[in-house]
Parts: C-alpha cells; structure tokens; sequence
C-alpha cells in the first residue's frame, strides 16, 4: 500500500500592521521663524517691521500674529503722520511742537502694554489705534 504522504502546511497569520493616526498639529508660523511670543516682541520694539510684516500676504500665519502685525504697523504709521504734522506746524505754532513728545510717550506705553500681553498669549486692542488698524488693513 502506498502512502500518501502528505504535506503539512502552515499558514502563518499575519496581524494587520497598526495604523498610526497622526494629528494635525496647526503649525503656527512668523515671518522670521521665531515663536510668536519672540516675534510680538520684536515687532512692538521696531514697529516698523510690524508695518513690513503687515505687507506681506502669507496664508500660514495665525490671526493673532496678524493681528499684532497691523497693530504693530498702525502704530508706526500713526506715529510717523503726527510727528510730522506736529513738528511741520510747530514751526507756524510753537505749542504744537511740544505735543509730539506726550503723544510719543502715550504710544510706546501702549506699546508695551501690548507687547507684554501678547507675550502672555493675549490680543490687547490699543483704544484708537485698533480702529484705525481695522480700516487700513481690513483684518
């Protein structure tokens, strides 16, 4: 009698491989590449970089960076206007010169304060310069 032989197979189950679910962390991203609470500061110190940054149209950055960026901008433009007229018309009246330096102080104090609450993580709204901020930049 003939044996049949015969063959064991072995099947090897296989487990699925484990999917690994990635969140989507929303990168926060600055124009210099900085962390935000870095480049708050360094726009309220050179305001003007705030006007440049305001200028610039990159979809990446988050509302509150843009935010402090028209602010920042606003306020050097605001700045620069007064001191300006102020000066060109102290020349025809001599009080007016001196404005300037009381309306330059009130600003940088303004400045700070919202330098250091966006450094705390906080939108602080400068009470005309906000305003003003809105119809220029629309944001």
């Amino acid at each position: 009698m003939a044996e049949k032989e015969t063959k064991k197979t072995t099947t090897k189950k296989t487990t699925p491989a484990k999917k690994t679910t990635t969140k989507k962390v929303e990168e926060t991203r600055t124009i210099t590449g900085l962390e935000e609470k870095y480049e708050v500061i360094l726009v309220y110190i050179f305001s003007i970089l705030g006007f440049i940054f305001s200028l610039m149209k990159d979809k990446r950055i988050s509302k509150s960076m843009k935010f402090n960026y028209n602010q920042a901008g606003t306020m050097w433009l605001v700045s620069i206007i007064l001191n300006v007229v102020l000066n060109f018309g102290g020349v025809f009246i001599n009080p007016l010169k001196f404005m300037s330096y009381p309306i330059s102080i009130i600003l940088f104090v303004f400045s700070l304060v919202a330098m250091i609450k966006a450094y705390n993580g906080e939108n602080y709204k400068i009470p005309v310069i906000a305003d003003i901020s809105k119809s220029i930049w629309g944001e």
